[in-house]
Protein backbone atom coordinates (compact mmCIF):
# COMPACT_ATOMS: atom_id res chain seq x y z
CA UNK A 1 0.00 0.00 0.00
CA UNK A 2 1.03 3.56 -0.92
CA UNK A 3 0.59 6.65 1.32
CA UNK A 4 0.34 9.78 -0.94
CA UNK A 5 3.40 11.75 0.78
CA UNK A 6 1.79 14.56 1.45
CA UNK A 7 0.66 12.65 4.15
CA UNK A 8 2.99 12.23 6.59
CA UNK A 9 2.61 10.28 9.72
CA UNK A 10 4.65 10.95 12.86
CA UNK A 11 6.76 8.82 15.00
CA UNK A 12 3.87 8.57 17.34
CA UNK A 13 1.50 7.32 15.20
CA UNK A 14 -0.25 4.17 14.34
CA UNK A 15 -1.50 2.90 10.78
CA UNK A 16 -4.48 0.13 11.14
CA UNK A 17 -4.61 -1.66 7.84
CA UNK A 18 -8.54 -2.31 6.58
CA UNK A 19 -8.91 -5.78 5.31
CA UNK A 20 -12.65 -6.00 5.05
CA UNK A 21 -15.83 -3.31 4.32
CA UNK A 22 -16.12 -2.75 8.85
CA UNK A 23 -13.07 -1.22 9.55
CA UNK A 24 -13.20 -3.40 12.23
CA UNK A 25 -13.13 -6.76 11.01
CA UNK A 26 -9.99 -7.92 10.28
CA UNK A 27 -7.76 -5.48 11.26
CA UNK A 28 -6.40 -4.27 15.11
CA UNK A 29 -8.69 -1.15 15.41
CA UNK A 30 -10.06 -2.01 18.78
CA UNK A 31 -6.98 -3.10 20.49
CA UNK A 32 -5.48 0.03 19.27
CA UNK A 33 -8.32 2.33 20.21
CA UNK A 34 -8.98 0.88 23.57
CA UNK A 35 -5.08 0.48 24.29
CA UNK A 36 -5.29 4.18 23.60
CA UNK A 37 -8.59 5.43 25.08
CA UNK A 38 -9.89 6.83 22.46
CA UNK A 39 -13.51 7.17 22.29
CA UNK A 40 -14.92 9.24 19.66
CA UNK A 41 -14.24 7.94 16.21
CA UNK A 42 -14.72 10.15 13.00
CA UNK A 43 -15.46 8.58 10.06
CA UNK A 44 -15.11 9.53 6.25
CA UNK A 45 -15.33 7.11 2.83
CA UNK A 46 -17.16 5.53 0.00
CA UNK A 47 -19.65 4.55 -0.78
CA UNK A 48 -21.47 5.85 2.24
CA UNK A 49 -23.68 2.61 2.13
CA UNK A 50 -20.90 0.23 2.53
CA UNK A 51 -18.14 1.16 4.15
CA UNK A 52 -19.42 3.75 6.13
CA UNK A 53 -22.56 2.78 7.05
CA UNK A 54 -20.98 -1.12 8.01
CA UNK A 55 -18.27 0.89 10.21
CA UNK A 56 -20.42 3.58 11.62
CA UNK A 57 -23.10 0.26 12.72
CA UNK A 58 -20.41 -1.90 14.29
CA UNK A 59 -18.91 1.79 16.03
CA UNK A 60 -22.16 2.59 17.33
CA UNK A 61 -22.74 -1.10 18.92
CA UNK A 62 -19.25 -0.75 20.55
CA UNK A 63 -20.21 2.64 22.40
CA UNK A 64 -17.87 5.05 20.07
CA UNK A 65 -19.08 8.58 19.32
CA UNK A 66 -19.15 9.05 15.94
CA UNK A 67 -18.90 12.25 14.19
CA UNK A 68 -19.54 11.23 10.22
CA UNK A 69 -17.72 14.33 8.03
CA UNK A 70 -20.17 14.25 5.14
CA UNK A 71 -18.00 16.27 2.84
CA UNK A 72 -15.84 13.40 2.82
CA UNK A 73 -18.40 10.94 1.76
CA UNK A 74 -20.23 9.92 -1.21
CA UNK A 75 -22.36 7.43 -3.00
CA UNK A 76 -22.91 6.49 -6.43
CA UNK A 77 -26.54 7.01 -5.69
CA UNK A 78 -26.91 10.66 -4.38
CA UNK A 79 -30.68 9.82 -2.97
CA UNK A 80 -28.94 7.41 -0.83
CA UNK A 81 -26.40 9.43 0.72
CA UNK A 82 -28.22 12.03 1.19
CA UNK A 83 -31.19 9.25 3.10
CA UNK A 84 -27.98 7.77 5.16
CA UNK A 85 -26.64 10.92 6.24
CA UNK A 86 -30.23 12.43 7.44
CA UNK A 87 -30.80 9.59 9.33
CA UNK A 88 -27.32 8.80 11.09
CA UNK A 89 -29.17 10.08 14.32
CA UNK A 90 -26.53 8.57 16.57
CA UNK A 91 -24.23 10.72 15.06
CA UNK A 92 -23.27 13.82 14.05
CA UNK A 93 -22.64 15.61 11.24
CA UNK A 94 -19.43 17.78 10.79
CA UNK A 95 -18.11 18.90 7.55
CA UNK A 96 -14.42 18.75 6.33
CA UNK A 97 -13.92 22.02 7.28
CA UNK A 98 -15.86 22.36 10.48
CA UNK A 99 -14.85 22.54 14.12
CA UNK A 100 -15.69 19.12 15.82
CA UNK A 101 -15.50 18.94 19.59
Amino acid sequence: MKIHPDVTLNEEEVTVFKRRIIAFTGSDLKVVLRVNNIKHLVLSSIPTSGLVLSTLREAADEDYQITVLEDCCTDSDEETHRVLMKNFSSTSRGSNGGRMD
